[in-house]
């Protein structure tokens, strides 16, 4: 008959200095970082140099494969172009907090895919507000001259030396 080795329950310290000897005998694991080489099995992770070309090819994939699975608020906002900036940060501007909110909900799924397909995992990406401010219209024909004048100054002599009234 084989005879089965029956694990004992570990005791529990029930003093400090019993805690303390305890974790003492307890051998200590050496940890390697991702970066070191060793049998350990992990993988290490180089960054590879991208161009701007690049970004933007992986860009655009991706703006397509949220269309591609019905997300139309996403590919739009996807439709702007990124900036590159120093330092691996890649800009994207939005027009209002209801683009932010929704680009918040699938930031990670495109940092995701811009880092493995990049392969470079220092990749961030950062949102600026640029809240656009509405300008009245111009409704009357004063309102539409005074509005052409104020972009082409040029417009009141040719009005004096013709003798033109804008609102008749």
């Amino acid at each position: 008959m084989a005879t089965k080795s029956i694990k004992s329950t570990p005791s529990i310290p029930t003093s400090l200095s019993q805690f303390k000897k305890a974790v003492e005998e307890k051998p200590q694991k050496e940890e390697k970082s991702i970066g070191e080489v060793g049998g350990s099995g992990a993988t290490e992770r180089v960054n590879q140099p991208y161009s701007e070309e690049e970004l933007l090819e992986a860009w655009q994939k991706f703006a397509f494969s949220r269309k591609d699975l019905g997300k139309e608020t996403e590919y739009m906002i996807m439709n702007q172009k990124p900036r590159l900036r120093e330092g691996d940060v890649i800009a994207i501007y939005l027009t209002s907090t209801m683009q932010e909110e929704i680009f918040q909900n699938f930031r990670g799924d495109l940092l995701d895919y811009l880092r493995n397909t990049l392969q470079h995992f220092g990749i961030q990406i950062e949102t600026e507000l640029q809240i656009q401010t509405e300008t009245a219209r111009p409704y009357t024909q004063s309102d539409k001259f005074a509005h052409m004048a104020a972009k082409n100054p040029l417009l009141h002599t040719l009005r004096d030396k013709l003798g033109l009234d804008p609102d008749y």
